[in-house]
């Protein structure tokens, strides 16, 4: 969250706080800093034709730095719609993922039954001949 900057109260008399950002921004808010940065020149510049206070080079500096951080977090945040379409595929991509995890322990639970069943079969066919081999009449 960006917050607005703190001007001086002087230059509240002239220049209007923006409205606080939106997240995520939008073009209105980076065109609101934009503006704000402009009154701010503007009427530094009347109050140095003056001679009065108003509003300070301070504040000025105030200005420009919020309308920097602005950009710069317009320029690095994803779009909105990003969020979602990444969740949504991350979802369809575990689904595909645990269904393929299910069909390999099918897999592997057949293949141990078979393995058993082969190692009865194996037992069955040993006892068969050594009780036929112990037979007299064989």
């Amino acid at each position: 969250m960006i917050a607005l900057p703190q001007i001086s109260a002087e230059a509240q008399r002239y220049v209007e706080l923006p409205p606080a950002p939106s997240y995520p921004l939008t073009c209105e808010d980076v065109e609101n800093a934009h503006r704000f940065n402009k009154q701010l020149l503007f009427e530094h510049e009347k109050s140095r034709a003056r001679e009065d206070v108003g509003v300070s080079a301070e504040d000025v500096v105030k200005g420009r730095l919020y309308l920097d951080e602005v950009v710069a977090s317009a320029n690095s945040g994803e779009p909105p719609w990003f969020a979602v379409a990444m969740a949504r595929e991350i979802k369809l991509f575990f689904e595909r993922v645990n269904a393929r995890s299910a069909a390999l322990d099918a897999e592997n639970s057949l293949t141990a039954v078979e393995n058993q069943l082969r190692e009865l079969n194996l037992s069955a066919n040993t006892t068969y001949n050594m009780q036929c081999s112990a037979r007299p009449d064989a």
